[in-house]
């Protein structure tokens, strides 16, 4: 019992930690492939051991009765919400048409196949792992129902910066799908990147922000203002690294009324204007998509702040996008920015 309860401590803070830095995807993606190796091979190596077989399943299904129904109810509730997840959060803009097919397919047979396994009745319940099973479950119900909120009363409409379509990487009413969610100072930014066809512009074989299609773009004024707080001179990280002393890196922020839309990770020496000019919604440069500050690749950070110093926001608003017919809509990740 000691060492389940050691490795359901683990496991938890293994996904906590995960989560904390925004890769819980992945995270969960590696304990799926893993729990298929690991479920597979004790399987196969008990049976050729002769350890147990369907008539010991059998005797332990008629042992264990309701509590076998108990734990299987749960372990396939696990597994459902995990898949949900990850195939709604999969980033199938980075891959082409056949291998989101391959990906897919393994995103179906992984979390089935690992639940089977799971489900074939043993000597005992294992219940510390029913409890972190329970636990991460109604934890990832309340996210993926968080989620699907897209209607805001304190929203704000902007028109996208790109003059093409562009993609959400980051955005959404969950944490699981949007890493700025639970900083305060951030929840309801979106990084956005260009995007053409099939395939993201930010696709694999990347090796400076000059092979991304993005860098450098032009960024137009989301919304009429005055701008109230610009910087300019700092470097483009190489990919790989990030500037921690100036996390927004080069930016510029438009008052609007009294709200505050903040556009950041511009290209050095991109941006011409200067604090106090007037701009244009769809027609005043902005400035170009870059790579500085606290960024992995070229892409653009933008969001809608309650203070025209990023060190003093406390509240930021969700962001609806104006499309081609006039009308507004919440963007999360992996929707796509009409330009």
């Amino acid at each position: 019992m000691w060492i389940e309860i050691i490795l359901m401590c683990l496991l938890t803070a293994i996904f906590c930690f995960s989560h904390l830095i925004g890769i819980l995807y992945n995270a969960l993606n590696g304990y799926l492939i893993l729990s298929f190796i690991g479920m597979t091979a004790l399987t196969l190596f008990k049976l050729f051991t002769h350890q147990f077989g369907f008539e010991y399943w059998a005797n332990n299904l008629i042992h264990l009765g309701l509590l076998y129904w108990l734990d299987c109810a749960i372990k396939v509730t696990y597994f459902t919400l995990i898949f949900i997840y990850i195939w709604l959060r999969l980033p199938g803009h980075s891959f082409s048409t056949q291998q989101r097919k391959v990906i897919k397919s393994l995103m179906v047979t992984l979390p089935l196949s690992v639940a089977i396994l799971m489900c074939l009745p043993s000597k005992a319940v294992n219940w510390p792992q029913l409890t972190f099973m329970s636990i991460f479950s109604l934890f990832l119900v309340t996210e993926l129902l968080r989620y699907q909120r897209v209607f805001f009363d304190h929203a704000v409409t902007l028109l996208s910066p790109f003059k093409q379509d562009a993609i959400v990487l980051q955005g959404g009413a969950s944490s699981l799908f949007n890493h700025h969610f639970n900083i305060a100072q951030q929840r309801w930014a979106l990084d956005i990147e260009l995007f053409e066809g099939d395939v993201s512009t930010s696709n694999t074989n990347k090796n400076k922000p000059d092979d991304f299609h993005s860098f450098a773009k032009p960024l137009f004024a989301p919304i009429s203002g005055e701008v109230v707080a610009l910087a300019t001179d700092h470097t483009d990280m190489p990919l790989g690294q990030s500037d921690l002393d100036n996390l927004a890196g080069n930016y510029v922020i438009i008052k609007h009324g009294d709200k505050y839309v903040m556009l950041s990770h511009l290209k050095q020496h991109s941006c011409q204007l200067q604090h106090g000019d007037s701009v244009f919604e769809g027609k005043t440069l902005i400035g170009e998509c870059g790579n500085s500050g606290n960024s992995t690749h070229p892409h653009l950070h933008i969001q809608v702040q309650n203070h025209a110093n990023f060190e003093q926001v406390t509240q930021t608003y969700p962001i609806y996008f104006k499309t081609q017919a006039s009308t507004a809509t919440f963007k999360r990740v992996n929707d796509i920015i009409t330009g």
